[in-house]
This record gives structure tokens, C-alpha cells and sequence, in this order.
């Protein structure tokens, strides 16, 4: 490429000595200079690709081998030979052109073999439409030596004056006839590639045709239904088919630790046992490996993943459904890290058992999902409080005639409806009578199953006025934290007291979420004086910050038209925080039927009215949610109170859910993820 740059260099100069002139039509033919430069050198990068094909092709015609696989690639094909851990890639030329036409009239020089009258092959070279046997001087070239030794393989070039060279070995020398190098980067030296009959057939520009044989092995799993890895819950097992084409034996490799899995090579199948139970030891996802070999010696592998169903996944989601008080009992429903749903897995998991009535929250304490139940077992379902294994929902213990209402001197029992644990010890807010008249917070000791005769001093009130709010507690740095009906108060667990109290005069608190950033973020209604249930939807709501010490962090008076209804039958505004991203989700309105979710970014302290909007008398019902890794919006709706849709929305695209969840029951209590019970969200 001596001349070349040459010629730029002289340019530059020219350049430097001129004075205003138009040079662009200078500078266009330097940029087309070097636009063909690029062109020629990917002209000879493929023809020594295809030159190292062809070789490759000889050598396995004399050694015997087969082509195992081949796939047809955007450009080309790629095949598997046997023997060999490199593919074999065959390019196509460009509109099946295989030489361009050179500036002197003649095409570029086209490599090639052909089998002389002694069985061998030898290397060929076309030139202006005539095909020679390529020479060291007076002997042809051998594609490979005697007994499959390494032959010689051509290598083309372009010398400094820009002429076609190819170096056998000894260095470049100049193709006679002196070729001007030409080419675009899309020539091939193949004209094309079939197969047929078990064979591949290769034909190359100079019309010579190699063919080898196929003899394809297939070892691989059969793909499941829905493409996503084996899902198995602890102590089952699934029978999952296995291709075994050409193979002469195959074995089982590996399973994860603590899964099992054995091969049935006359059924063409593997069964794969999940962990009994987890331990410390035990992988909750991970693969099972089969290894075999082919008929031609090819050593193949097939791979399924597998995970088990484990609840404590830190991207599992939850969603508690209430039921009713009549003909259904709430339940739990779950969507794991891959988007499968499952129904009634606490059912499923205690022979068929509801947990109990009226399903209101849920919390994981270390290796145990706690379930609240505001009805007990009013209807045959398990509690008021069901403990289960938090790994496979398998109930622990549960406890029933748990009197919220003791030191009260009420006849009813009370309905617990949310909960915070730290140890053993969960605090649980509560509702005297389901008309929820007044409310509280009390102590359920998890060890002896024994309920505290007091409430948490402070905490009891008349409900939606002093009371402790109908709303998510938060287990956050060793505290508890929980909303009352007009204050934030922090509740130290060993001592069961409140050590630090935010108040929040004549307005009412509508939600709290723990953010990104740790601190708490507390909806206020506007203010209003008298009883909630005659102060309407007043105007002047709030949303506040407030850190792990009570301080205030910021407060942000909400837009006109977002605003609260202070009645009891509005005590919450669907509330939930993102946890990676400065967002809130909520519905603000006075209407008993939301249909929209705002989105407010507490950082830059800005509303986005109708985020997220439905249609119909379809309302959004309990606590949406955000997952932990994706940042996608888990919303719930009650669909005419009879059953229930789980919308997952992208934030980069809300026009459409990108997967709905159905589920012939009534009404998402709220979307949870494990992630919040976490020691890393805890801990923040």
C-alpha cells in the first residue's frame, strides 16, 4: 500500500502550499481513495478465509470426517465437523458474484482446487476466465501432504504498487499477468452450498464440487412449554424428555447440589428430583447436565436449567388476596422470578387448607412467612395468625381466639390486619370490630404464641381519627414504624414503645412507604377539623419525608386536584415505593373507584397525574408494587368484586400491561415482594 500513501502524502502537502482555493473535489478523491482501500482489504481478509475453508474441507474428505451440524447464518453457513472444536464458516458473495472486474479488464484471480488423475488435490488459480494449477515454479501446490499432512497453503496479497500476489510459503510474489487488486470485500471463492441426501455440497467459483457427508448427532433436552427452565417445588419430580440421535451413549454429568437426576436411554428420558427440603447447602437453581457420544466419535452435551419454587426469592411477588366474608377465603397467590403464576400455593402446599378469612397481610421473618387473617377461622381456614415454612409454605403453627380486643372489654374477638416482625416478635395492627371502630397495635410473641393483653401505648384510638392506621408497617433499622391515623411514630421492639413521634395535626395519613433512599414517605390528607366522616376530600394535601430520626427531609404541597377523602371508608390511597428509582405510586382522588395511579418523584418533588389509567368499573384495589430488579408496576384490580387482574406495566412503555395475571377470586390486598423483607432493604 506503499503508493497510496504516497499519494495522501503528497496531498497533505499540496495542501499546506496553497493558498483559498476549492479543494473539495481533491478531498473527494482522497476519501474514495481510502473508501476502496478499506474495500480491498476486506477483499483479501475473505478470500484467505475461503482459502482456509477450502483446506479445511480437503483435510476432512482425506481423514474421514463428517460434518455434524450445519446452520445457514445471516451471510453464510456454519458447520460442525467432526474432530475439530473451530466451525467451518462458508460466506456467500455478494449476489452470488464471485470476482469483480479489474481496471485492466480482467477479473480478480480466483483460488481453487481440483483433483488431478493421481486422486490428489492441488491448489488452482483462475485468471480472465482461465484455470491453472497454482505452482512453486514447476510443481503444483498439494492442498494437504502425503497422509493428511499440512499441504501448502496459499496466501493472497497486494503488493506496494497495488498489484494481486500470493505467497506460498516463501514469501509474496506477483500473480502473473500483473492483476490490478480489485474488489469490494463481498467476492467468494464458493459459488454456493447444498444439501441433499445426507450430503453437503460445496461448489466452487472455478465449478470444481467437494462433498462431505453429514452425519448429524443430536443430544438436547426437549424445550419446555413456555421456553423458561424447569420449575419444581421442594421434594417433587418431572420426567423431561431427551433427543438422542446418532449417539452410541450418553450419562448423567451433574445436577445441582442437593437435586438428583437419572437417565432412562431407552425412554429417551431424565428425571430430575428436587431438593426434599432446603438447607444451607442446597442450590435453589442451577443445571442438569447429560453428556454422550456420537456415532462419529463427537462428544455432545445437553444442559437443562432447573430451579425449585423457593418463596424467599428475592424476585418473587407476592399477591394476597382477601376473599370475602361470605363465600371465599382469602389466599395467597405468587409469581416467581421467571413471571410464572401460581394459585392457592398455601393450599397447595397444606393439603388443600385455606389459611383462614379475609386474608390482610403477610410478612417473612428469616425462614418464616407469617400470614394475617382478619376473620380467623371463621370459615375453616387455618387462623387468625398461620406460620409456614418460608421456603415451601408448609404451615408451622396456627393460632386462633386470639382476643385483639382483651383489655377492651368487647365481646368480639377483633380483626388483625398488618404486621411488622423483628425476631420473634410481630407487631400487628388491629381493628376492634370489622365496622373498625377503633384500632391499635399489639405484640404476638411467634415463639410461645402468646398475644400482649396490652396495646402499644400510644397506638390505640378511634379509628381514621387517633388510632393506629389500617395501612403496611415497615421493620427498618431495628425499629418498627407505623403510621397512626395522624402521626409517624418509631416503636423500639425490646422495650415495645414508642421512641419517636411525628405528628401531623388536622390532617389524616393516608399511607406510608419506605423509598430508595431509606427515609419515609408519608401521603397527608388536607387539613380539615371534626369528623372524618364529615370533612369530605378538603384541599391541600401533602406528601413528607421523614428519616430514620423523625427529622423532616422535605414537604410538598400537592396540585388542587389531588386530593383525599378523609372518610373511614378511605383510610388508604394504594401506596407503594420504588425500590431502586426516587418514585412513589399512588391514587389521589376522593372517588371510592380509582382508575388511575400518579407517579411522584420525591427528589424533584413534581406529580405526574394518570401515570397509569384503566377503564371500566374496574377500580385498582389494594397496594401495588414495584419489582426489585426490572422496575415494573405491579397493579391490582378488583374486577366487579368477583375476581381479580395482577397488570404488569413497563415504565418505558405504558400504553399496553406487558403481562396480565387473572384469577377467578376476589380482591388483591396488595402485590408484595420478598425483597422488602429483606436484611439488605431493611438494613437501607
Amino acid at each position: 500500500m506503499k503508493r497510496i500513501f504516497t499519494i495522501l502524502c503528497c496531498v497533505a502537502v499540496a495542501l499546506g502550499l496553497t493558498g483559498c482555493y476549492d479543494d473539495s473535489k481533491l478531498w473527494n478523491k482522497v476519501d474514495d481513495l481510502d473508501g476502496r482501500l478499506t474495500a480491498l482489504e476486506k477483499t483479501v481478509k475473505a478470500m484467505n478465509s475461503d482459502i482456509e475453508s477450502m483446506n479445511t474441507i480437503i483435510a476432512t474428505l482425506q481423514q474421514g470426517g463428517v460434518i455434524t451440524e450445519i446452520v445457514s447464518t445471516a451471510d453464510g453457513y456454519e458447520m460442525t465437523i467432526s474432530g475439530r472444536t473451530e466451525p467451518l464458516v462458508i460466506k456467500n458473495g455478494k449476489d452470488g458474484q464471485n470476482g469483480q472486474t479489474g481496471a485492466n479488464g480482467q477479473d480478480a484471480p480466483v483460488i481453487g482446487v481440483k483433483q488431478d488423475t493421481d486422486g490428489v488435490y492441488y491448489w488452482t488459480i483462475t485468471t480472465d476466465g482461465q484455470t491453472d494449477w497454482l505452482t512453486d515454479g514447476s510443481n503444483k501446490l498439494p492442498v494437504s501432504g502425503k497422509d493428511g499432512a499440512s499441504g501448502v497453503t496459499p496466501v493472497m496479497g497486494v503488493d506496494s504498487e497495488g498489484y494481486w500476489t500470493v505467497d506460498y510459503g516463501s514469501g509474496p510474489e506477483r500473480i502473473p499477468g500483473n492483476i490490478q487488486a480489485t474488489g469490494n470485500g463481498d467476492s467468494s471463492f464458493f459459488q454456493n452450498v447444498t444439501e441433499q441426501e445426507g450430503s453437503v455440497i460445496f461448489t466452487l467459483a472455478n465449478g470444481t464440487q467437494l462433498t462431505l457427508p453429514i452425519d448429524r448427532a443430536v443430544l438436547a433436552f426437549a424445550v419446555t412449554e413456555d421456553g423458561l427452565p424447569v420449575a419444581l417445588r421442594y421434594g417433587a419430580q418431572t420426567t423431561v424428555s431427551l433427543t438422542l440421535e446418532g449417539m452410541q451413549y450418553a450419562e448423567v454429568l451433574a445436577a445441582p447440589a442437593g437435586w438428583s437426576a437419572s437417565l432412562d436411554y431407552k425412554a429417551a428420558t431424565v428425571t430430575i428430583s428436587a431438593p426434599a427440603a432446603y438447607s444451607a447447602g442446597t442450590a435453589l437453581d442451577g443445571k442438569v447436565s447429560v453428556i454422550g457420544l456420537s456415532n462419529n466419535g463427537q462428544t455432545l452435551m445437553a444442559v437443562q436449567e432447573v430451579y425449585v419454587v423457593d418463596y424467599t426469592h428475592p424476585e418473587g411477588a407476592f399477591v394476597v388476596m382477601e376473599g370475602n366474608m361470605s363465600n371465599q377465603n382469602g389466599t395467597l397467590c405468587y409469581i416467581d422470578q421467571y413471571g410464572r403464576f401460581y394459585e392457592h400455593v398455601y393450599e397447595e402446599a397444606n393439603d388443600g387448607r385455606s389459611p383462614g378469612n379475609v386474608l390482610q397481610d403477610m410478612w417473612i421473618a428469616g425462614d418464616r412467612i407469617v400470614l394475617l387473617n382478619q376473620n380467623g377461622n371463621s370459615r375453616g381456614g387455618d387462623g387468625q395468625i398461620a406460620v409456614c415454612d418460608a421456603h415451601t409454605m408448609k404451615l408451622q403453627n396456627a393460632y386462633n381466639d386470639l382476643n385483639f380486643n382483651a383489655d377492651h372489654a368487647k365481646s368480639s374477638l377483633g380483626c388483625p390486619q398488618h404486621l411488622a416482625v423483628i425476631g420473634d416478635k410481630a407487631f400487628i395492627q388491629y381493628v376492634d370490630e370489622a365496622m373498625e371502630y377503633n384500632s391499635g397495635i399489639k405484640t404476638f410473641d411467634l415463639k410461645s404464641g402468646t398475644l400482649s393483653s396490652q396495646d402499644i401505648a400510644g397506638t390505640f384510638g378511634t379509628f381514621a381519627e387517633q388510632g393506629a392506621l389500617k395501612g403496611r408497617m415497615w421493620a427498618s433499622r431495628g425499629q418498627i414504624v407505623a403510621a397512626l391515623a395522624n402521626a409517624l411514630v418509631f416503636i423500639d421492639p425490646a422495650t415495645e414503645q414508642i421512641v419517636k413521634r411525628v405528628d401531623f395535626p388536622n390532617r389524616q395519613v393516608k399511607g406510608v412507604a419506605k423509598g430508595a433512599d431509606g427515609n419515609f414517605h408519608v401521603v397527608l390528607s388536607g387539613e380539615f377539623t371534626g369528623s372524618p366522616n364529615s370533612a369530605g376530600a378538603p384541599a391541600g394535601a401533602q406528601i413528607t419525608g421523614i428519616d430514620h430520626d423523625g427529622q423532616t427531609v422535605y414537604l410538598c404541597e400537592l396540585p388542587e386536584d389531588a386530593s383525599f377523602s378523609v372518610a373511614t371508608w378511605q383510610p388508604s390511597v394504594n401506596l407503594c415505593a420504588s425500590f431502586k428509582e426516587p418514585y412513589l405510586y399512588l391514587a389521589t382522588g376522593s372517588d371510592f373507584s380509582m382508575l388511575a395511579l400518579d407517579r411522584f418523584n420525591y427528589e424533584t418533588h413534581t406529580l405526574e397525574g394518570d401515570y397509569i389509567t384503566f377503564s371500566g368499573y374496574n377500580s385498582i384495589y389494594g397496594y401495588p408494587g414495584v419489582h426489585p430488579t426490572t422496575g415494573y408496576i405491579y397493579v391490582g384490580q378488583s374486577i366487579a368484586y368477583m375476581t381479580t387482574r395482577i397488570s404488569v406495566f413497563n415504565p418505558a412503555s405504558l400504553s399496553e400491561p406487558v403481562q396480565v395475571y387473572d384469577f377467578n377470586e376476589a380482591s388483591p390486598a396488595g402485590v408484595d415482594f420478598a425483597y422488602r423483607f429483606s436484611e439488605t432493604f431493611m438494613a437501607l
